[in-house]
């Protein structure tokens, strides 16, 4: 039971991307890489900078035009059951492209067992995806 329900309406939703080095440092496809010189609070602007100097991105760079070598699903954001199987329904029949390294972590023990009795995990690895244990860092292995 919940005190409230709230529909979004997500038509005008477009798929967001990261280019630094933090979830927090992302936008739309349609965005542009920040520049850092447009932040006026310091330490963010330093941030800004170590993470475009990593990424070897140029400010105004659009975010379109960024080539993904890294596509991460799961973990506690995004690894329920019901997550997992919205995954598999995109991508059955399909493989990851050639470049990209793919990496699904379930959210708990519970969701992994689960999505494996359920076929989800051997269409995550026929996709070309790793199939992690629950828990697991995230890009760092």
């Amino acid at each position: 039971m919940f005190d409230k329900e709230v529909v979004l309406d997500c038509a005008n939703l477009t798929p967001r991307v990261t280019w630094g080095t933090s979830p927090d440092q992302g936008g739309s496809i349609t965005e542009y890489v920040p520049d850092p010189a447009s932040e006026s609070n310091a330490a963010k602007r330093r941030d800004i900078e170590n993470a475009l100097s990593y990424m070897g991105l140029t400010p105004g760079t659009p975010l379109s035009q960024i080539p993904i070598t890294h596509a991460f699903i799961g973990s506690c954001t995004n690894g329920r059951i019901e997550d997992l199987r919205a995954v598999a329904q995109v991508l059955r029949d399909r493989k990851i492209a050639p470049g990209v390294r793919g990496i699904i972590v379930p959210g708990s023990t519970q969701v992994r067992v689960r999505a494996e009795q359920e076929g989800l995990a051997q269409i995550f690895i026929d996709a070309g995806f790793e199939w992690r244990q629950s828990a697991a860092p995230c890009a760092s292995q």
